[in-house]
């Protein structure tokens, strides 16, 4: 399997190197954004699964709206202080939702139109997941339990930067020139036969 991937990387040309950086970009935004959607169901339905692979923010607005609103199992309140009368009422939720949403929708945006190399649009993305970087680190700080969302955080920053870069390598590169033709053994001649040569020598 290592020598099919050597053979593949060898083939590829460095356009087609280059293009495959800036699409996994894109690729992992969409990933990004698939298991942040599925992340905020759960929430919704209540359940204790989360997936790592998810944008913070989104996923934070939905869960502390679901928190206050009394929406979560009874054992997340376990150990505080609040009561059914202390509850949000549902539509606190209904707005934190509609709040994520609109953060989901830019991110999708992102990944829709900077398919045909519109690069602005990756940049975008990158600029909106540093935040969601930050306001990570804000809110939860560096720990063991958040490892994992600071390790997948760094992956994903670094795809985006590299789409970004190769998309900057890829302008800079000229267009391809078409491989000369290859001549075969069919069609092979000597030019030599072609020429007409002097010959100085006389017979007697």
């Amino acid at each position: 399997m290592a020598k099919f991937f050597k053979n593949q990387q060898a083939v590829a040309t460095p356009r087609q190197a280059l293009e495959m950086k800036y699409n996994s970009a894109r690729a992992n935004l969409l990933l990004l954004l698939a298991f942040t959607v599925i992340n905020i169901i759960l929430v919704l339905f209540g359940a204790n699964t989360y997936f790592l692979f998810s944008a913070s923010i989104p996923y934070s607005i939905v869960y502390l709206g679901a928190f206050f609103c009394g929406k979560l199992p009874a054992e997340q309140y376990e150990g505080t202080e609040l009561t059914e009368a202390d509850f949000f009422p549902s539509s606190v939720l209904v707005v934190m939702a509609v709040i994520a949403a609109v953060i989901l929708a830019l991110y999708f945006l992102c990944w829709l139109f900077s398919k045909q190399h519109k690069v602005g649009w990756l940049i975008f993305a990158l600029v909106l997941f540093v935040l969601d970087t930050v306001m990570m680190f804000l809110f939860s700080g560096i720990s063991f339990d958040s490892i994992f969302d600071i390790l997948i955080h760094a992956w994903v920053l670094y795809y985006l930067i590299a789409g970004i870069h190769a998309h900057g390598k890829l302008k800079k590169l000229g267009e391809e020139e078409p491989a000369a033709p290859l001549a075969t053994e069919g069609n092979a001649f000597d030019e030599s036969l072609f020429t007409i040569t002097e010959d100085n020598t006389d017979q007697k």
